[in-house]
């Protein structure tokens, strides 16, 4: 076997190991459920690419023989794991970003017909040579649309990125700012590396540039518990602190904000009926509610504690009653889509809000401002329901 591919092949192991290991300290508590699967499907790929790399690699240089078809099936195996990585960190970041967009049928029938058929085609050019085929040499060659090799894996990498750049400019918030920008910046270089590894053939640029972008990943999304809900995945009371001291310091009589606080009426009904895992699948259904509102109206958004929600917004673009209907409006609404009006509770919302237009106003005092509002309109609502 050739000496300078040791080296390659060593780093290759090395990334392959590390991801395993990144992959099994992966928990529930870094994002949702459905991100989570996402993060660990395109991990999952990597390790399989790297491993089909190695094979490939050390057989072509002389550490053992396989024949063509063998070569051809794992290099299709690669190039298979190259597509479904690019398509897992496509869905992973477009659900972190635009969660219910992304989750519209046809939206994600578009999204699924190039990866599934990218996936086909790869294995059909074992027999085909399509995408690529291994010569009487035992080299790797590029078959006739092979550009498309290139073209799709690229377009599920550049439309989260262009995504999450626009998202930088939209938000209010410094800390969706910061994560935004990580994820556009973190594609630099994967989109960049295939330009300047045919020039470094015997370091394995891309497989270095992907596992540093799982693993920064990674990092970012273990930072992010301190300031996220566990049940949810919104902002937590710390991140709420700190959001709001940082906003009201640039409120002024031109440029006010409004907090608004919810609380669900029957809680500790749905709590002491149905147990304690219903009342979490509530706060989980009311949250995403409270998400589809939140995006609409660039607003920040945290759980403050137990069944009460915090929402910030700017005052000056929309007035506080078109997004306080707004939001029964979207309750009642995903009540009907997932129940079909049958469910065995019901699930309505007492809110408050308090405006701020004096950079001198804590955050606690703005809090308790939207709090007596929200409880006096509790009050309101069990005067006429019991």
């Amino acid at each position: 076997m050739e000496q300078t591919f040791l080296p390659y092949l060593i780093t290759e192991a090395y990334c392959m190991v590390f991801s395993i290991i990144l992959l099994f300290k992966l928990n529930s508590n870094i994002a949702s459920e459905h991100e989570m699967k996402e993060l660990k499907y395109m991990i999952i790929s990597y390790v399989v690419l790297m491993a089909a790399d190695i094979f490939y690699v050390a057989a072509y240089h002389g550490a053992f023989h396989i024949s063509n078809f063998v070569s051809a099936v794992s290099n299709a195996i690669g190039l298979i794991s190259v597509m479904l990585g690019c398509y897992f960190w496509f869905k992973f970041i477009e659900d972190r970003l635009q969660p219910s967009y992304i989750k519209i049928k046809h939206i994600e029938l578009i999204t699924n017909i190039p990866v599934i058929a990218m996936c086909i085609l790869d294995a059909l050019s074992i027999f085909t040579g399509w995408i690529f085929y291994i010569n009487d040499a035992g080299q790797y060659s590029y078959g006739p649309f092979f550009i498309l090799q290139e073209i799709v894996p690229y377009a599920y990498l550049l439309v989260p990125t262009t995504t999450a750049l626009i998202m930088v400019f939209k938000t209010h918030s410094k800390q969706q700012r910061k994560e935004y920008l990580a994820y556009s910046l973190y594609m630099v270089v994967p989109l960049t590396s295939t330009f300047y590894e045919d020039k470094l053939y015997t370091v394995p640029v891309f497989a270095l540039n992907i596992f540093l972008v799982v693993y920064f990943l990674f990092l970012m999304m273990q930072g992010m518990q301190i300031n996220s809900d566990a049940l949810t995945n919104l902002n937590n009371r710390r991140r709420l602190n700190e959001y709001l001291e940082d906003q009201i310091k640039e409120t002024s009589k031109a440029k006010p904000l409004v907090l608004f606080m919810t609380d669900l009426n029957n809680f500790k009904e749905i709590n002491d009926t149905f147990g304690h895992l219903e009342g979490d699948e509530a706060l989980k259904f009311f949250a995403g509610v409270l998400k589809s509102v939140a995006m609409k109206y660039n607003a920040f958004l945290a759980r403050y504690g137990g069944d009460e929600f915090c929402l910030v917004t700017n005052y000056s673009l929309f007035s506080p009653e078109i997004i306080e209907s707004h939001i029964h409006e979207a309750l009642k609404t995903a009540l009907a889509e997932k129940y079909n009006d049958s469910t065995r509770y019901g699930l309505t919302v007492s809110i408050g809000y308090a405006i701020c237009d004096d950079p001198k106003t804590s955050p606690n005092t703005l809090i308790k401002r939207a709090d007596v509002m929200m409880y006096s309109n509790k009050h309101d609502w069990h005067e006429k329901n019991t």
